[in-house]
């Protein structure tokens, strides 16, 4: 065996045992995940659109139960050596798919017009990506990605407040031009440049 085929068997074998990993410890973040989402619910029931608020927790328990047959269906066959790495591409399609559904579930449910939903909305995002960092670490591009989902749409709607009139005015939190250092024609009161 040559030292560049033992690097390779051994990064193999690290791939491996990190897919295991994620699928030993995947159901305490895939259950936690629901009860935040039914906490998420309650906080924004007096403010946001019911029907809105139980069709994106029905959605987010359905993907929650295939992500659980999954994992159970993994431990079942006990998966070893190279037929773990099959694995790999459904975990990671079902774990992107609930934080898309997160995402862009936020953004749908999230009131218009109400400041403290969107604190309430924010802080779940942050929560989300911070659950992220730590659960999801074993494959560096799932973290990335799982952050990227969790944060991108809720940055969106702060920097150009597309729910609605939010942040007042028509200067939203950062413009574009303020970005590049111009001034906005909508601002009265002079600008400093980042």
């Amino acid at each position: 065996m040559t030292l560049c085929s033992f690097i390779l068997e051994k990064q193999k074998h690290i791939r491996i045992e990190k897919i295991k990993l994620l699928y030993q410890h995947s159901l305490t973040p895939i259950i936690l995940g629901t009860v935040g989402g039914l906490f998420l619910m309650a906080a924004l029931w007096p403010s946001a659109n019911h029907q809105h608020l139980v069709i994106w927790f029905i959605i987010n328990v359905i993907f929650t139960c295939v992500r659980i047959l999954l994992i159970l269906k993994f431990r079942q066959k006990n998966p070893q050596d190279d037929d773990v790495l099959q694995w790999k591409k459904p975990y990671s399609i079902s774990l992107l798919t609930v934080f898309l559904l997160w995402g862009i579930g936020l953004i749908w449910v999230m009131p218009k017009d109400n400041l403290s939903a969107v604190f309430i909305i924010n802080t779940f995002s942050i929560g989300l990506a911070g659950a992220a960092i730590s659960w999801y670490s074993p494959l560096r591009y799932l973290q990335i990605s799982t952050i990227s989902l969790a944060l991108i749409p809720m940055i969106f709607i702060l920097l150009t407040g597309a729910r609605g009139n939010l942040l007042g005015g028509h200067c939203r939190v950062l413009p574009v031009g303020f970005v590049h250092g111009h001034q906005p024609c909508c601002c009265k009161k002079p600008l400093m440049a980042i």
